[in-house]
């Protein structure tokens, strides 16, 4: 019952008692009764709302503010009477408690958090405030589903809470900021002694790397069992490679022997070659001096094709000039013979007139006797003239007809000259060619000589890389023993490849019991 109320309470009846007195007796002894017991019971009640008022205001702050209460703020309520005396004693010992269940929770390794029975966090480690990424002001007051995966239901503790019973399981969250995370998580229901529940405990201890690192430890196991197989694969492949490598190198060995024997061989046929070529340097320098003067005496013919060609030029135009003269010879002739030919006609007529005269003269007698002898003096005169103009007719005949032949001939004789000219030109058009093909060759012979001197220089060369070939070939026969020795160590440490990769597949022993560690092999020897 509030004392406020008892004490109006108690006021009341003393004044129903004054009142009742009043009644009975004097009037104004029972008013002045009554005034003075109200006047009492107010001040009785003020004297004790007053403390009772600061009390209630503390619990109504502690209340609000639980955790921004301050335990000099309890303390005062001591002097506020047994009641605040009470007070103090009893929130102290619940703030103590909540101070060291706060402490207790801070001091919690893994990420912890208390529930109240509305499923609101009342305390909250800071491992778990870390691994969530936030603030305790975004924690403490929300609930578990708000404060951890960002929505306020079907979280585990819920369910906790509704059916009073634990969880302890392996799961994969997703916080509120879209991290996941793998987590075992444990949960457990406060409870009363008469089994109401009080609230939740939860526990989470993040699995995220531990499980990436098992997967990966499981990862590198298949891997490793993957190359073991694989490694058995390769050591058996090696050690048929060893024995075909020491096949090889055994076969090497015989050829470096092979190779040595027809280096010498080709060292001896380098040797004659280089004599050879030689010899073909000593030729053809020869052939280019020959060359060199047969260039010269062509260009001296070609001179002289020059010189007979001009003077074929100078036969050909005395040819011609005199061709010219036989034809105007030719043409005099005619002329002659044409005038020969009217004093061939003059000579019959006159001995045709001195016929004529005589046989007048006969007829005439006596009388014409003389001019008969004149007229028969006439006559043999015509008759040698006829005779003679016959003889220069014939003449002049036989001159045209020599005219004509040294006409014909002098035009064979031109045609041959021409003839000749071309000839002479083809050839002096062919002295050039020739000497143009004897100047390259001339050209060809040096360069002949030059590469047989390079040729020569080069088969040296060659002769002297024959030689470190043999050298090389002498060390390849060793170095073909030393191979097959290295082979047979191969294939030695093939078998214990082997043997490892066998353990390995099976998960043997330590690697201080694998074969051959104790033991190891006889190095390879360096080369």
């Amino acid at each position: 019952m509030n004392p406020t109320l008892g004490i109006w309470t108690l006021g009341l009846g003393l004044s129903a008692c004054v009142l009742a007195v009043h009644f009975i007796g004097n009037l104004y002894a029972a008013l002045a009764l009554c005034a003075a017991g109200l006047l009492a019971a107010w001040r009785i009640a003020a004297a004790v709302q007053a403390p009772l008022e600061r009390l209630r205001a503390g619990l109504e702050k502690l209340h609000a503010n639980p955790r921004d209460f301050l335990l000099d703020e309890v303390d005062s309520w001591k002097a506020l009477g047994p009641l605040g005396e009470l007070a103090s004693r009893v929130v102290r010992h619940n703030m103590e408690r909540r101070i060291y269940y706060r402490g207790a929770v801070d001091a919690v390794g893994a990420p912890f958090l208390m529930a109240g029975a509305d499923g609101r966090i009342t305390h909250a480690s800071q491992s778990l405030l870390d691994f969530l990424g936030r603030p305790a002001a975004d924690v403490l007051g929300k609930s578990v589903g708000q404060a951890v995966y960002g929505k306020d239901t079907g979280s585990l503790t819920e369910q906790v809470l509704r059916s009073c019973s634990k969880v302890s399981d392996e799961r994969a969250i997703t916080l509120w900021n879209g991290r996941q995370h793998e987590v075992h998580v444990y949960i457990d229901c406060i409870r009363q002694k008469q089994g109401e529940a009080l609230g939740v405990v939860m526990s989470l201890v993040d699995l995220t790397e531990a499980n990436a690192r098992k997967r990966q430890v499981e990862e590198a196991g298949e891997r490793m069992l993957a190359v073991a197989s694989e490694v058995d694969q390769l050591a058996q492949r090696m050690a048929a490679a060893a024995e075909e490598l020491s096949a090889t190198a055994d076969e090497q060995a015989r050829g470096a022997v092979k190779q040595k024997q027809e280096s010498e061989t080709v060292a001896t046929a380098m040797e004659e070659m280089t004599a050879t070529v030689l010899e073909v340097a000593k030729n053809a320098a020869k052939a280019s001096t020959g060359a060199e003067q047969a260039d010269h005496a062509a260009e001296a013919g070609t001179a002289r094709v020059r010189e007979a060609v001009e003077g074929i030029h100078q036969v050909a135009g005395s040819t011609a000039r005199l061709g010219q003269v036989l034809q105007a010879l030719d043409g005099r002739a005619a002329e002659i013979g044409r005038i020969i030919g009217v004093i061939n006609d003059i000579a019959d007529q006159t001995n045709l007139l001195a016929l004529n005269a005589a046989i007048e003269a006969a007829r005439a007698g006596e009388a014409g006797r003389g001019f008969a002898v004149v007229a028969d003096e006439v006559r043999k005169l015509a008759e040698k003239t006829m005779v003679a103009t016959r003889e220069v007719e014939s003449s002049i005949l036989e001159i045209q007809n020599g005219s004509r032949n040294a006409v014909a001939s002098m035009r064979e004789t031109e045609e041959q000259v021409g003839a000749s000219t071309v000839s002479t030109q083809q050839a002096g058009t062919a002295l050039e060619e020739i000497r143009g093909r004897i100047r390259d060759m001339v050209s060809e012979v040096t360069q002949i000589a030059t590469a047989a001197e390079e040729q020569s220089a080069a088969a040296e060369e060659i002769n002297r890389s024959i030689e470190d070939i043999a050298q090389l070939s002498a060390q390849a026969q060793d170095g073909s023993a030393q191979t097959a020795q290295a082979t047979r160590d191969l294939a030695g440490l093939s078998q214990d490849l082997l043997g490892l990769s066998g353990q390995l597949a099976g998960g043997g022993g330590a690697v201080g019991s694998l074969p051959g560690s104790a033991s190891p092999r006889t190095a390879l020897p360096r080369r």
